[in-house]
């Protein structure tokens, strides 16, 4: 429960600067001002207005998404913080003013309004300790250089299916290791890759690590037999320049993902959950420090499972009205938790007996595959809380023997 505000403060942000209402605990009339983002005139304004509100906390909401907002109130103790969902605060405003008519001015104030009326039911943001937060913002790091990897990597195929595409079928599977960054950087044409030895490509596979003499034999026989789509220097030369400055790029992506990945262990190795999600199927070193970021340090803050596959994203959505009834998927959500809860499950059936039943009985009801992965993820969420709660390890043998002894359909699939 929110304990007693001495001031609440609501906030319209642009670029350049706040538009913001103060609301007492009371009916006083509120007041209205505006102030820049820059931090050398948020620091003496928010100051002024907590020696004004030393009785107690002070309530603090704006819309999503404003980062730069959370991260100046968070470093705060006595600050709440209430990140607004854009559409509850348009609503809202909206209902005062049917015309849609509005100024940022206004929408300050009704954002206060909004606060100091029902902060009883919206939900706080609940800082975590210093390592949390780091650890949260590493993964999240990690997340979007693998991102933007993926994106490169895409270009790089599509720009060598245009002169070069003997070079995709030459890589490995994931297409962006450092052997196949310093192969395309070495023989970035098939021309160059012709004139070069086999002896010399020996070398190479083997320096990296590939000495399968079928796989090999295999290459070669790719590189003898092909031939080239065009020959024109004009046309290969531009080609071979941009393929040389999106594999620099790819590579030394890669190098930051690995010293990220380092960081995330560092750090993550320290929490004591992190054993309790490093034993889970398929999370690994990937998902478990992902997973314990998801979940946070605090019990406290998920009461029930409900509550985190609610704010996840992961729980659908029912809607009713009368006869009509629908169940729809959430779209308003932090993206990136659900994207954690949603990836891991499509990892653990893999290595889960029961997650590979749940999946295969579902397929055979023509479900679709993240259809799939979604109840996965829900029905995931619901085990882990009870048994993060709890202080309990996961065993996969005592859930699955609880779901032979319940007579759960999915029983039938289980030596799948």
């Amino acid at each position: 429960m929110n304990p007693p505000f001495a001031l609440f403060i609501g906030i319209d942000r642009s670029d350049t600067h706040l538009d913001f209402c103060l609301r007492g605990p009371d009916h006083s009339p509120a007041h209205s001002g505006q102030v820049s983002t820059d931090p050398a005139a948020l620091h003496p304004w928010f100051e002024a207005l907590r020696a004004c509100a030393a009785t107690g906390p002070i309530a603090v909401a704006f819309e999503q998404p404003a980062p730069n907002l959370v991260l100046f109130f968070s470093q705060f103790s006595d600050v709440v913080v209430f990140p607004l969902n854009p559409a509850a605060v348009r609503s809202y405003c909206r209902s005062f003013a049917v015309s849609n008519a509005h100024s940022d001015a206004s929408d300050a104030a009704r954002i206060a309004e909004y606060v100091h009326l029902h902060h009883a039911e919206l939900r706080a943001r609940v800082a975590a300790s210093p390592a949390m937060r780091r650890l949260q913002a590493l993964v999240e790091h990690r997340r979007s250089l693998v991102d933007e990897r993926t994106g490169l990597l895409n270009r790089t195929l599509a720009l060598l299916k245009l002169y070069y595409p003997q070079a995709i079928a030459l890589l490995s599977v994931d297409r962006w290791r450092p052997m196949d960054c310093e192969f395309l950087l070495r023989w970035p044409s098939l021309q160059a890759l012709q004139s070069a030895r086999p002896a010399t490509l020996r070398a190479f596979w083997h320096q990296h690590g590939s000495r399968s003499l079928r796989m090999e034999a295999a290459r070669l026989a790719i590189i003898a037999a092909a031939r080239p789509l065009t020959i024109e220097p004009e046309t290969i030369e531009p080609m071979v320049m941009r393929l040389t400055a999106l594999v620099v790029q790819m590579r030394l992506l890669g190098e930051c993902i690995v010293t990220a990945e380092k960081e995330i262990a560092r750090v993550a190795t320290a929490f004591e959950d992190y054993v309790f999600f490093r034993a889970l199927p398929g999370a690994g070193s990937t998902f478990a420090p992902r997973l314990l970021a998801a979940f946070g340090e605090d019990r406290s803050r998920w009461t029930d499972a409900a509550s985190l596959l609610a704010y996840s994203g992961i729980a659908p959505v029912t809607r009713q009205s009368g006869k009509a009834r629908s169940v729809v998927r959430r779209i308003h959500c932090p993206n990136f938790l659900r994207q954690t809860f949603h990836e891991w499950a499509c990892e653990s059936w893999k290595h889960s007996r029961w997650a590979r039943a749940f999946y295969a009985y579902h397929k055979q009801r023509g479900k679709t595959f993240h259809t799939i992965m979604r109840m996965l993820a829900f029905k995931w969420n619901r085990i882990l809380m009870r048994a993060w709660h709890n202080h309990t390890p996961y065993d996969e043998s005592q859930y699955t023997q609880a779901l032979i002894l319940r007579g759960s359909p999915i029983c039938a699939y289980l030596g799948e």
